[in-house]
């Protein structure tokens, strides 16, 4: 088939050829002008006819040949490069060690590793050596010390006690009821210290260290005495207790005899820090009986547990009838020596005559409601009391003080 003309005044450059491996081949071809020039070669016409095939065979490459099928056939650069096929493998190869690269780096960190422990080892031996001595030494000390501590914790006295020398007792240790005797002991610089033990008739001594250069039991004394007792303050006179029943048909009168006793138990309450207190007077609501010139005794006793006084006086006064007026009011009964009395203790007003005839009336009243009073009665002259009452009391009054601890 014979190739196209070109037309003889057309220029072409740069053409390019796929050759049979897909790569690109080109070349540079030029026509010149047929104005200017002349092709005097017979080549010129064959050069004209591989324009034109060149220009056919890329037509039938842009109709055959797509863009996805041409980039399927490798170039001889990308057997040469780092992105092909050949080239990716040969990268990998070559980004890891080999097994005779590990083995000897294997071998050099273990001799590296083994070299620097052996410098350790070496120089913890030398160390010790150096050292050894004073550690043990600095041991025995503080086990001596230890020992010492321990014994003297158990000490009830001192035998001897010096500098270098120290003997105590201590609590029997071997059942055989006997207090048993701890002696230390020092024989000066360098010498040794020994511990002896004594028991009765067995007597052990053990040797704590052979070459002691310093040793010293000297004592740090400290006088130690009882506490020191807490202040005490007293109060001032006050009232402790009373009961004063309204006037009326309520208040009675007892006549008091040699027989006949009015008992009256009180228990004042005082603050929850008192130590002790005392009565300093009574107040009694008391009337002349008659013309009777004989003397009223005012006792304090103690109580028992039913709230009856019993038979142990405390404290006595005397008033005499003739000092009383013959209408009921309140006579002060002063009341000496009665002082240190415990706080948790009751006590009863007694009433009564060592001689006949009745010296005195004693008012009180059967409609009381205070707190810690009982009254109650005798007719044998104190030998058995009535039931103490709650709601019967004398009209009366306790003064005194009573003493806290600050």
């Amino acid at each position: 088939m014979p190739l196209p003309a070109v037309h003889p005044h057309s220029k072409i450059a740069d053409k390019t050829h796929i050759g049979p491996q897909g790569n690109r081949l080109g070349f540079r071809s030029r026509v010149g002008d047929a104005r200017n020039s002349s092709i005097q070669s017979p080549n010129a016409n064959w050069e004209a006819h591989g324009v034109s095939l060149i220009l056919s065979i890329n037509s039938l490459r842009r109709r055959f040949v797509s863009p996805s099928s041409a980039s399927r056939w490798p170039r001889p650069s990308d057997w040469r490069g780092k992105t092909g096929l050949r080239g990716r493998h040969c990268a990998a190869r070559r980004a890891a060690f080999t097994l005779i690269e590990l083995t000897v780096s294997s071998a050099i960190v273990s001799i590296v590793l083994l070299a620097v422990g052996s410098a350790i080892v070496l120089s913890a031996r030398s160390l010790d050596a150096a050292s050894s001595g004073s550690v043990s030494q600095t041991l025995q000390g503080r086990q001596i010390a230890e020992q010492v501590a321990a014994d003297l914790k158990m000490a009830i006295a001192f035998t001897e006690r010096t500098s270098t020398a120290a003997t105590f007792s201590v609590p029997d240790r071997n059942g055989d009821g006997q207090v048993e005797y701890i002696r230390y002991a020092w024989a000066g610089a360098g010498g040794a210290i020994t511990r002896q033990y004594t028991s009765g008739a067995n007597v052990t001594v053990g040797t704590l260290a052979t070459s002691a250069q310093d040793f010293d039991l000297s004592w740090a004394t400290k006088s130690v005495g009882p506490p020191a007792a807490p202040t005490e303050v007293e109060s001032a006179e006050e009232v402790l207790i009373f009961h004063n029943g309204a006037a009326g048909s309520n208040i009675k009168t007892f006549a008091v005899s040699t027989t006949a006793f009015p008992g009256q138990y009180f228990k004042p309450t005082l603050p929850a820090n008192t130590v002790s207190w005392k009565i300093t007077k009574l107040k009694l609501m008391l009337a002349r009986n008659g013309s009777a010139i004989t003397t009223l005794q005012v006792q304090v006793r103690t109580a028992d547990a039913s709230q009856k006084p019993t038979t142990t006086v405390l404290s006595t006064a005397s008033v005499s009838a003739v000092s009383l007026s013959s209408t009921a009011g309140y006579v002060d009964v002063p009341m000496n020596s009665l002082s240190g009395l415990d706080p948790a203790q009751a006590c009863c007003i007694v009433l009564k005559a060592p001689a006949s005839p009745s010296p005195a009336l004693l008012s009180w009243d059967n409609a009381s409601a205070d707190s810690g009073m009982y009254y109650s009665t005798s007719a044998d002259s104190g030998a058995t009391w009535t039931t103490p009452t709650g709601t019967s009391a004398m009209q009366f009054y306790v003064y005194g003080t009573y003493t806290t601890s600050q």
